[in-house]
């Protein structure tokens, strides 16, 4: 396994809106009592908010690692090299209800301060749950986009809810 080195979130490098919504992260929640629960994101954001460096995500509530990421408090976000985009892709698609997608797709599960993360991850940001809030439709102000993302297709109905988490600790591959 390669080896990890600690650096602040201001020390990341490149260009993250590419790496967030080209690349994308996997969210990892869980603990070895409950298991680790994941799955594909690549709606986010970064920022300063609240004199501290955050990361906002959104989860659709169908999704079963949501209830995971409520119960722990924490997350973490994984940001991989383009040869696992296939494993990410499957990891968005298949649901861990219906089968074990972390083994499937070979992922090997380790710990930080009590939090889950992939070790085949380049970038690793250990992130603690700030803000949680539901995506109301009664709050768009741009009838288009809950009419695209929300009241079409297969997500019809199933809202997103999204996390600020201030980011703890970032862990960079060698």
């Amino acid at each position: 396994m390669d080896a990890y080195r600690r650096c602040g979130p201001r020390e990341l490098s490149g260009n993250l809106i590419e790496r967030i919504a080209g690349e994308w992260m996997l969210v990892a929640a869980g603990s070895p009592e409950e298991g680790v629960a994941a799955m594909t994101v690549n709606w986010g954001a970064m920022g300063y908010l609240w004199h501290e460096d955050f990361v906002m995500v959104v989860l659709r509530e169908s999704r079963n690692t949501l209830p995971y990421v409520e119960r722990n408090g924490c997350f973490s976000l994984g940001l991989f090299t383009p040869e696992f985009r296939e494993k990410l892709t499957y990891c968005g698609r298949v649901s861990g209800r219906d089968e074990d997608k972390i083994a499937h797709c070979g992922f090997t599960a380790a710990y930080e301060a009590g939090v889950p993360y992939f070790t085949e991850a380049d970038t690793v940001l250990i992130c603690r749950t700030m803000y949680e809030c539901g995506i109301e439709e009664a709050n768009f102000l741009n009838r288009d986009i809950y009419e695209r993302w929300y009241n079409e297709g297969v997500h019809k109905g199933d809202m997103h809810r999204m996390f600020l988490a201030s980011i703890a600790t970032v862990l960079r591959k060698e």
